[in-house]
């Protein structure tokens, strides 16, 4: 008789405890993505002014060249770039995946986020000569 009752109670347990131990996380959001060093592998400059950055229009960043986008979580950031001093900046996610950069020196730049997983960025803006691509890779 023991053994009947024990044999449900355990069972109980069993499930109860699995159930529990089975919380879905949730996903990180795009601020905790791109959180950490970004280093620019690639740009792009719509040359033909379509609208549209083709495959011609990509190009390799120049060798000992390097320029890396540090976001830390506190929403501060630092563009390290060969040659040059260090630029902080503010940033902050805004909708429709779009980032904006407010530089200390007064520049305010806005991104949109185009492609973000865990080891590539791709960020896109419209300039003067029209639009520009940025393509990182994650360094840590």
């Amino acid at each position: 008789m023991t053994r009947k009752i024990l044999i449900p109670v355990l069972f109980s347990s069993i499930l109860v405890g699995g159930a529990s131990s089975c919380k879905k996380e949730d996903p990180p959001t795009l601020s905790m993505r791109i959180t950490g060093k970004w280093l620019k592998v690639r740009y792009a400059t719509d040359d033909n002014a379509n609208g549209v950055l083709d495959e011609w229009e990509i190009r390799d960043v120049a060798g000992g060249t390097s320029n890396t986008l540090d976001f830390r979580a506190d929403s501060t950031g630092t563009e390290y770039t060969t040659g040059s001093p260090d630029l902080s900046f503010f940033w902050a996610i805004n909708a429709e995946q779009s980032m904006i950069f407010a530089y200390k020196n007064s520049d305010t730049l806005l991104f949109k986020i185009t492609r973000i997983n865990s080891s590539e960025l791709f960020i896109t803006t419209t300039g003067k000569k029209g639009l520009l691509g940025y393509y990182y890779n994650r360094t840590n």
